[in-house]
Order: C-alpha cells, then structure tokens, then sequence
C-alpha cells in the first residue's frame, strides 16, 4: 500500500493552471487563453479553477 500512496501523491487529482501550464510547457497566458476558449476541461469552484489532471497529455 505504501507505493499506492506514493503514487498518488506525485500525481495530484487536479492541477492549478500554472502547475498545468508548466506541464504542458507553455506560457501561463496561454495556458489561461486555453481554459477561456474551452480547449482544456475545468473544474471551476467560485473563482478557483482546477484543471483535471487527466488533461494531461
């Protein structure tokens, strides 16, 4: 079980949209042109957005 953890734990269920624009190796303004345009899933809760970590190619 311990490695079960330590998998989960280097890899968040959700990312914020810097920790995914830097995933994607692309600029933060474009990572935020992406979310406004609909070309990347969001979890939205109140002004916090969460990217899947799925969306990860």
């Amino acid at each position: 079980m311990e490695s079960t953890r330590n998998t989960q734990e280097a890899r968040p269920d959700v990312l914020t949209v810097e920790e995914w624009a830097a995933k994607m190796r692309i600029s933060r303004s474009a990572a935020y042109d992406a979310v406004k345009n609909g070309d990347v899933a969001v979890i939205r809760i109140g002004r916090l957005i969460r990217i899947p970590n799925r969306e990860v190619a």
